[in-house]
C-alpha cells in the first residue's frame, strides 16, 4: 500500500530505478478465482502476453531502436502461448463440472473401491489388495446422448477407461462404449465396446453399416499417435459423441473416430462411468471432469445399486 500522502491512479505506471516501468493494472490479471483452473490458466496467459507485449516492453525499455526486436519477440511469445497447453485451445462455454475435487458427491461405485486423492478420483489395486473383477464408478446426474466430455487421466500399470452411452448392470458392472487407456501400446486412444472389442483402433476412422460391415481409412500412424501420450503423467482426454459419430482425442490430437450404424451394438445414450480393471497392480486417477451436453434426452439417475433395464 502506498503512503497516505502519495496517490497513485489505477492506470498509472510504477517506475523501477527510473528505467523500467510497468502499468499497475497488470495486477488485475492475477485476481484469479481459486476453484476455476481454466480461468487461472487463461488469466495467467493474459498477464504474460501483456507483460511481454511491445507496448509494455517499450515502456520498460524505452529505446526506439529496440522496437523491431521487441515486436519479433512479442510475436514469438504470442505463438508460444497460443499453442501451449496453458493457452486458449479449449472453449469451455456450456461445460459443467462433474467432480467437485473433494469427495464423490454425484458418483456411485463399489464401497472402498474409489476415493479422492490429491484432488483426483482414484482407484488402485496392489498385490495385497488385488482387483479380481471389473467394477465401475458411475456418474449419477445424467445419461446423456450427444455431448463433449473432457477430463484428465493418469494411469500407472494395467488398463482403464471411461464408459459412455452405456448400460448399467448389477454389481457395479456395465455394457457399452469405452474410451480406452492402457499402460501399454495396444488400447490407449481406441474405442472399445463389450462383445465387439475394438470398435475402432487408434489411427483409424471407420464407418460401420447397419449389418456390421465396415469401411476404414488411416488417419495417422498408431505408433506416432501413441507418442502424444505422456506415460505415467497427466493427459487430457476428450470424447465427442454427436449422433452416430464418435471422436476420441488425447492431448488435443485425434486418436480415432467412427460413424457407427450397427443395428445390434450402436448406442445413442446412456450412463458415464470410470473403470477399474482386474489384473496386475495398477493405479488410475481422473480429474477436471466436465461435460457439455448437447441434447435434452436425459433420463433420471438410477438409484444406487439398482439394475438398469435391459
Amino acid at each position: 500500500m502506498p503512503p497516505k500522502n502519495i496517490a497513485i491512479a489505477e492506470n498509472e505506471t510504477t517506475t523501477f530505478k527510473s528505467k523500467f516501468s510497468l502499468p499497475r493494472s497488470w495486477k488485475s490479471y492475477l485476481k484469479i478465482p481459486t476453484r476455476n483452473k481454466d480461468t487461472q490458466k487463461k488469466r495467467i496467459c493474459l498477464f504474460i502476453a501483456h507483460f511481454l507485449s511491445t507496448s509494455c516492453l517499450a515502456r520498460m525499455i524505452p529505446m526506439k531502436k529496440n522496437i523491431p526486436y521487441l515486436f519479433c519477440f512479442s510475436l514469438f511469445v504470442s505463438v508460444f502461448i497460443f499453442y501451449s497447453p496453458f493457452g486458449f485451445s479449449y472453449d469451455e462455454t456450456g461445460f459443467r463440472s462433474m467432480f467437485n475435487g473433494r469427495d464423490l458427491t454425484g458418483w456411485d461405485g463399489k464401497p472402498g473401491g474409489w476415493w479422492v486423492e490429491d484432488g483426483a478420483i482414484t482407484s488402485q489395486s496392489t498385490d495385497e489388495n488385488p482387483c479380481i473383477k471389473h467394477h465401475y464408478l458411475f456418474w449419477t446426474e445424467a445419461e446423456p446422448g450427444d455431448f463433449i466430455l473432457r477430463f484428465e487421466f493418469k494411469l500407472v500399470g494395467g488398463n482403464s477407461g471411461v464408459q459412455f452411452r452405456s448400460e448399467r448392470r448389477e454389481d457395479y458392472d456395465i455394457w457399452g462404449y469405452q474410451a480406452d487407456m492402457e499402460d501399454s501400446e495396444q488400447w490407449t486412444g481406441c474405442l472399445f465396446q463389450h462383445d465387439r472389442g475394438g470398435v475402432v483402433m487408434r489411427g483409424f476412422d471407420a464407418v460401420i453399416r447397419e449389418d456390421g460391415s465396415r469401411e476404414e481409412k488411416a488417419i495417422g500412424d498408431p505408433a506416432e499417435l501413441l507418442k502424444q501420450v505422456r506415460k505415467h503423467e497427466w493427459n487430457r482426454y476428450e470424447v465427442t459423441a454427436i449422433g452416430n459419430r464418435i471422436t476420441l482425442k488425447i492431448n488435443d490430437v485425434v486418436m480415432c473416430s467412427v460413424e457407427d450404424h450397427d443395428r445390434t451394438y450402436s448406442r445413442s445414450k446412456g450412463v458415464i462411468a470410470l473403470q477399474m480393471h482386474p489384473g496386475p497392480p495398477m493405479k488410475v486417477q481422473f480429474r477436471n471432469l466436465r461435460i457439455k451436453i448437447l441434447d435434452s434426452a436425459q433420463t433420471p439417475k438410477e438409484s444406487s445399486g439398482q439394475q438398469a433395464e435391459k
